[in-house]
């Protein structure tokens, strides 16, 4: 009896190894199923950032090609505005030329009115006199 005895033990203790064995490896598996759930929502989740990355780069894309439109938008009105300016300093300088032109006139007609002033105060001088003879 004694050997049926420590088989009994033997295999009471045996038992509760293997349940222990048993209850950890249900453990694992709970921690397993709580990886594999968090994995298939982290896919999900890479999924829908890839999404949004995409949707970035086609908006920075947008704003590229908007960006590239209106610098040379930009750049025409630049070489519009330099002929405008350069148009404008030929109206400038010919103003100029043309102020001058006319300030020597104005000097001379100031000369001539000066000498008709004078030719006019002689003429009267000479009627004078010869009304007064």
């Amino acid at each position: 009896m004694e050997t049926n005895e420590k088989i009994k033990i033997d295999n009471q203790k045996l038992n509760k190894k293997n349940d222990k064995h048993i209850q950890n490896q249900k453990q694992t598996i709970t921690i397993l199923e709580k990886m594999k759930t968090e994995i298939a929502n982290n896919e999900k989740t890479i999924e829908q950032l890839n999404k949004e990355l995409k949707n970035i780069k086609d908006e920075k894309n947008n704003l590229e090609k908007n960006l590239n439109e209106l610098n040379e938008e930009n750049n025409k009105y630049k070489n519009e505005q330099k002929k405008i300016f350069g148009l404008l300093e030929t109206m400038k300088n010919e103003i100029e030329k043309l102020n001058e032109k006319n300030n020597k006139l104005k000097s001379k007609n100031t000369k001539l009115l000066e000498n008709d002033q004078k030719k006019t105060k002689i003429i009267y001088k000479i009627f004078w006199k010869m009304l007064t003879i």
